[in-house]
């Protein structure tokens, strides 16, 4: 079975309960705002691809919560349908704008 890679604008469920300081559990589902890439401690050229992802409740993001960085090995990517159910979602919360950044990218 191929590994699913998450990437920005996705939604994904956790796989783990590796993210529970941020109070985040395994199987919630969160949204992939962003990423960067951070060096690795055993060689500093060596780096590691992250993730920048916000809490989602009730299907909605919540943009008033306090993102939280992730490592991609923590994150499955939700299916195609429940991506485009929560990406409708997203565009009836945000409109036009919400669209507008991730062509940008």
């Amino acid at each position: 079975m191929k590994n699913k890679t998450v990437s920005v604008g996705m939604f994904a469920y956790v796989k783990d309960t590796k993210l529970s300081e941020y109070g985040v559990m395994k199987g919630d589902t969160v949204y992939v705002a962003g990423s960067f890439y951070e060096p690795q401690e055993e060689d500093p050229y060596n780096f590691r691809l992250k993730f920048i992802a916000t809490f989602v409740k009730d299907k909605h993001i919540l943009i008033h919560e306090k993102p939280f960085t992730v490592d991609g090995k923590r994150l499955e990517p939700v299916s195609k349908v429940n991506q485009e159910k929560l990406d409708a979602i997203k565009e009836a919360d945000f409109g036009e704008k919400a669209n507008a950044d991730q062509d940008d990218r």
